[in-house]
């Protein structure tokens, strides 16, 4: 059972990582100008096989939260914080992005693969045969099953969570942003996405507070050649 949590949590933190890092900074904002094809295509591959997100829909629909369109499935200002929390991902799958919507997504290797991440079954069928081998045995199915939607449960929770009690509930005042806020109590988890308010004062800032834990990542891996951040912060 304890193997079972840390294992869960180690691959929440990556999805998390990978949420903030490629789809976030890189895909949706150019927050980072840049990011290696084997970076960018080992993260797109992390996340269409264990949650299912379609890289491109992401970055639309959140840019559409970003311009505080009708569209927009996110913000609580209607809604309500408790509305949002629960129904984010049944917004998340209405829609698909036009011919004139991420016109700068560049399809990679990942979108060639037929149903990689089709709801995440690939996700599923993956761990389920990992955990066969493991065990020796065909218990290994629901050990492997057991991952899958524990992971997915847990990633569902902490993006919902972002999407609802990261904006405060009310219509938003012009000039007022979308009323994000910076919640401290999501800290722990969401690699630096808690500091929601920071991000939308400065959403071409791949850097969101001092105290990013993700700055330290996208330092390292332009350090190695394999990032291009743009420069400066938002403040904690």
């Amino acid at each position: 059972m304890i193997m079972l949590v840390l294992l869960v949590l180690l691959m929440l933190q990556v999805s998390m990582i990978c949420s903030r890092i490629y789809l976030h900074c890189f895909l949706a904002h150019r927050a980072i100008v840049s990011l290696h094809p084997a970076v960018a295509g080992s993260m797109h591959l992390w996340l269409s096989v264990l949650t299912g997100i379609d890289p491109k829909k992401w970055a639309w629909k959140h840019r559409d939260h970003h311009n505080y369109k009708k569209t927009d499935p996110y913000n609580p200002f209607e809604k309500g914080q408790w509305h949002v929390f629960f129904m984010t991902w049944a917004y998340y799958a209405k829609g698909k992005p036009g011919p004139k919507d991420v016109v700068d997504y560049r399809p990679d290797w990942v979108d060639k693969i037929p149903y990689i991440g089709y709801r995440g079954i690939s996700g599923l069928l993956i761990l389920a045969t990992i955990g066969t081998f493991t065990t020796g045995s065909l218990s290994g199915i629901w050990l492997g099953t057991a991952v899958w939607l524990s992971h997915l449960f847990c990633f569902a929770v902490l993006f919902s969570a972002l999407n609802a009690f990261a904006h405060e509930a009310g219509r938003p005042q012009e000039g007022n942003d979308s009323k994000a806020i910076n919640v401290w109590w999501l800290f722990p988890l969401t690699w630096g996405e808690n500091f929601h308010r920071n991000h939308h004062d400065r959403p071409n800032l791949a850097r969101f507070a001092s105290l990013d834990p993700s700055w330290p990542i996208i330092r390292g891996l332009e350090f190695l050649g394999l990032a291009l951040p743009r420069s400066g912060r938002s403040d904690s």
